[in-house]
């Protein structure tokens, strides 16, 4: 008999926390570990129905009203949603995944050893363990980026080797980039090809690589405004990260945020706000939120 209670036990989950996925894959070998897993599939299952669901509303929305952080916003909540519903247990789908995959454990240890098969283990996501000796061949700098979970996984490396030779704090940069993108979901893409960039850099006379058209939103007299502008184009999202400390050191007027840039990370934010990096009156007071929540997930 299954015990619902132990399946859907954690209720007061944070959807971005990757300490519940490492959790997991620590308790991947028991039933602990099948119903933990067999819970998160079913909040993924339940993020793709609200996401289909946004998405068929997307033509009856107005220019007026919609903005990427709204949809921000909104990612952030249908997530979240999906994480409460999964851990209530009224959609059952986690507590049929467990009984059937409990049977088939149950055969294979029922039957003869000459006869037994290995089961393979049910685990969702991948533990990774930074090697501070690896250049930038032995990292993925192209990952796909489906939740704000995977994009703290996936591009964390990526932050930590660019900040190897520099003096700044890789979670700042991996806040401000899931502000920028929406956690990964707004990379301005160009003719349907990421541009990987991560921070929203504008492509300006003195960029000489590749450009990306794409709308943007700015607060211009207190009113949102939207645009089109065009965007710095990366081969992946290692030289985002690279390109994205050079634009900040080399240029003199974020001179005093890179004073802040490894010590504070709330002077950091407010200092490019101050320097003029974005518009939205806002930006590093979001900027910092995100940075704690990345860093009590860690």
């Amino acid at each position: 008999m299954l015990d619902s209670a132990k399946i859907y036990q954690d209720k007061t989950a944070f959807f971005a926390d990757p300490k519940r996925l490492n959790n997991i894959n620590l308790q991947a070998d028991n039933k602990e570990g099948l119903e933990a897993a067999a819970q998160e599939f079913e909040s993924i299952f339940i993020q793709m129905m609200l996401q289909s669901m946004r998405d068929a509303n997307k033509s009856l929305k107005s220019d007026l009203l919609d903005s990427s952080q709204q949809e921000y916003f909104e990612q952030m909540y249908d997530n979240q949603m999906a994480l409460e519903m999964s851990s209530s247990g009224k959609l059952g789908l986690a507590k049929k995944i467990v009984e059937q995959m409990q049977a088939h454990i149950n055969t294979c240890e029922d039957a003869p050893i000459a006869e037994q098969k290995v089961v393979p283990r049910f685990t969702i996501g991948k533990a990774y363990a930074l090697d501070e000796s690896l250049d930038s061949q032995a990292l993925d700098a192209k990952p796909i980026l489906n939740t704000p979970a995977e994009f703290i996984r996936k591009l964390t490396p990526l932050a930590k080797h660019s900040c190897q030779e520099h003096d700044f704090d890789h979670n700042i940069l991996l806040a401000q980039a899931a502000l920028e993108t929406g956690w990964g979901q707004k990379v301005p893409h160009n003719q349907g090809d990421n541009s990987f960039n991560l921070f929203g850099i504008k492509a300006d006379k003195s960029w000489q690589g590749d450009k990306a058209w794409h709308n943007t939103t700015e607060y211009i007299d207190g009113a949102l405004h939207k645009m089109r502008a065009q965007f710095r184009t990366y081969s992946d999202y290692l030289e985002s990260f690279k390109d994205y400390i050079n634009f900040i050191k080399t240029n003199q007027r974020y001179k005093p945020a890179v004073e802040h840039s490894s010590s504070s990370p709330t002077d950091y934010a407010h200092a490019l706000q101050h320097a003029g990096y974005a518009t939205d009156p806002n930006y590093a007071n979001k900027i910092v939120d995100i940075y704690h929540r990345i860093k009590d997930s860690s």
